[in-house]
């Protein structure tokens, strides 16, 4: 069981490490032991000005599976990693108040 763990904590993290820069044309495919991951993603604009910051577009899209076709292990966390100068911008996004969301399940909210 270790040893399960040890292949879901090295595929999960080469994953990671994939998507982060995840700009090839055709799919990126893992395979660590019996887990299967892959990944496909761009950035557009390709080229971006040296001395500004600018808005780019970042797609991903992935899937798990495995090779016996059995239930994959539940990904405990999702880590993505960019440059230091990187943001995310949640302008255009529906917010609700710290009050509305107190208190609540989370269908509720």
């Amino acid at each position: 069981m270790r040893r399960y763990l040890l292949i879901l904590a090295l595929g999960a993290a080469t994953a990671a490490s994939v998507a982060a820069v995840a700009i090839a044309a055709k799919p990126t495919v893992v395979r660590a032991g019996n887990l299967v991951i892959k990944l496909n993603g761009g950035v557009s604009p390709k080229r971006l000005p040296k001395h500004r910051l600018a808005p780019i577009t970042l797609s991903v899209a992935g899937s798990i599976a495995t090779t016996d076709g059995s239930q994959p292990p539940a990904a405990r966390t999702v880590t993505i990693d960019f440059d230091k100068h990187g943001t995310i911008s949640a302008k255009g996004l529906a917010t609700c108040k710290a009050g509305k969301l107190e208190a609540r399940t989370t269908a509720a909210a």
